[in-house]
């Protein structure tokens, strides 16, 4: 078992005080100083065209200020991301949107959104990161209503897991909320839309 910097455990009671849920909270491994350095290496920023190294999908699967998310599968690897388009004629600060890239490339967290490698042409910047088909969680909030105490200790869990992986790296997010959580897999949340 790694050496972990917090082990808790999170017990909601019912209103008569009786146990109902628990969720055992561990909070990320401590790393090596190097390690999210090494990992940033390995993300390759290309000048040019995305479409050379991936067929993108015609159908969109989420559209925002910036631009716009479909599905990407890379040409030799055969495996599927989601490549966020975003024109540069719509960013207001595209030396910001910059340094933010740089920071998503160093963070490696089972619960924050993995980016695999960038492309920029005269236009745009292309993002391809890792495919989350299973919609927001503001969206599984309203489809649900509301969540069970044990399955929101998890969600809670996994988010405050990664709030605190990015504030121990010195990152502030400064846009949490609902719609900037993905369901990755059975169980899963990612944080998207890394900010510094």
């Amino acid at each position: 078992k790694p050496d972990v910097i917090r082990n808790s455990v999170v017990v909601s009671d019912n209103e008569r005080g009786k146990p109902v849920a628990s969720a055992e909270v561990l909070v990320e491994p401590k790393h090596a100083k190097g390690d999210t350095v090494s990992r940033s290496k390995f993300i390759i920023s290309h000048p040019g065209d995305v479409q050379d190294m991936y067929t993108l999908q015609a159908n969109k699967i989420g559209e925002g200020t910036y631009g716009s998310v479909t599905i990407g599968v890379h040409n030799s690897t055969h495996q599927q991301r989601a490549i966020k388009t975003m024109s540069k004629a719509n960013m207001k600060h595209v030396v910001r949107f910059q340094q933010e890239i740089q920071i998503m490339k160093t963070m490696d967290h089972p619960n924050i959104i993995k980016l695999y490698e960038t492309f920029e042409d005269r236009k745009h910047i292309y993002l391809a990161m890792e495919l989350c088909t299973g919609g927001e969680l503001f969206d599984r909030i309203i489809e649900v209503g509301q969540f069970t105490e044990k399955d929101a200790a998890i969600v809670v869990q996994q988010m405050l897991s990664a709030v605190f992986y990015m504030h121990t790296r010195g990152v502030c997010h400064r846009d949490l909320k609902p719609e900037n959580f993905l369901f990755l897999s059975k169980g899963t949340w990612v944080l998207s839309r890394t900010r510094c």
